[in-house]
């Protein structure tokens, strides 16, 4: 089913592009979002942290899910076609492409590194780039709308 950003309106979204073939960046940076969410559960209330996939040929929703639920059962797995997914990647300056392999099932898909803090109302409001998780945690907690 077709997911929205918007549905996360309300809470602060830690958006990552990645894919579950992913030799070095991923698991880094999901070991860096593990790390967050473990040590900075209270700081980060209601955020979600969601992994948006750029390799929609391979990464099925299933795989995904698979693929995080080691690492957390709350980070959220989305996938979509690689023109719809290269739309919503565009939208954050966020850049990816194949390298083919020796097969053709063995390409790589080169990729930012960096996680994205969305706001409450939707608004990009911070890009990291192997920022410490401390900093994370704090710019993340900042964007909780506190009434």
């Amino acid at each position: 089913k077709s997911v929205r950003l918007s549905r996360f309106r309300g809470a602060p979204v830690l958006l990552f592009f990645g894919f579950t073939h992913c030799p070095s960046v991923c698991p880094a940076a999901l070991e860096q979002l593990r790390q967050l969410e473990t040590k900075y559960e209270k700081e980060l209330g209601a955020t979600r942290i969601v992994v948006v996939s750029v390799d929609g040929e391979r990464d099925t929703p299933e795989r995904l899910s698979s693929w995080l639920r080691p690492i957390s059962k709350d980070f959220l797995g989305l996938t979509g076609t690689p023109e719809k997914v290269r739309d919503i990647a565009s939208e954050f300056r966020a850049a990816f492409y194949k390298t083919p392999g020796q097969k053709p099932s063995e390409y790589l898909v080169e990729h930012n590194s960096q996680i994205f803090l969305i706001d409450p109302e939707g608004k990009l409001r911070a890009t990291f780039f192997n920022a410490p998780i401390a900093t994370m945690a704090e710019v993340t907690e900042s964007m909780i709308v506190k009434y």
